[in-house]
């Protein structure tokens, strides 16, 4: 097979051009977006879909994603190795330092091949019987995606990753 020579690179460039996918490109709808220092354009004001029932807005972001698959493809190899090594310098059974607060010791941990933490709690000694406050794990079971946004067990207020308080 003869070595390319500089001749060809123009060839060589068109056909990649022509295999890589086009991006998406988001259509500017402009709207006039109110505010106590006056109205400002966003011309992608529309892409904001609290409720994720505009099909127009699902659609650009199933192209965006798509376009992004199709990108990061070749980094798929590199993506696996790097996430392979991040795990493998995570202690699976880690676990907070505890904290001593009204006659109970608060921690978190984790359970080995698991993914969310427990928050826990024992009274007056950490060797007493363990309270489980909060399985991560167990609240996990049947969703696609689940994170605990915070939780102050002490004061058994929790909020969640949309921001309510529970």
């Amino acid at each position: 097979m003869p070595h390319p020579s500089a001749a060809d690179a123009p060839n060589a460039a068109a056909r990649a051009a022509a295999v890589a996918p086009l991006a998406p490109i988001a259509a500017k709808k402009p709207y006039a977006v109110p505010s106590p220092n006056g109205a400002r354009v966003d011309n992608y004001y529309w892409l904001r879909d609290d409720t994720r029932q505009s099909q127009e807005v699902l659609d650009y972001l199933h192209a965006e994603n798509t376009y992004r698959d199709a990108v990061m493809a070749p980094t798929q190899p590199l993506q696996q190795q790097l996430y392979d090594e991040l795990i493998g310098r995570i202690k699976p059974d880690d676990a907070s330092v505890p904290v001593y607060e009204h006659g109970y010791w608060y921690y978190t941990r984790f359970v080995p091949g698991q993914d969310y933490p427990i928050y826990a709690r024992r009274k007056g000694t950490l060797s007493a019987a363990e309270e489980i406050m909060l399985d991560g794990n167990a609240m996990a079971v049947g969703h696609d995606y689940f994170q605990i946004g915070s939780a102050d067990l002490r004061t058994r207020r929790m909020m969640s990753a949309d921001g309510n308080t529970r």
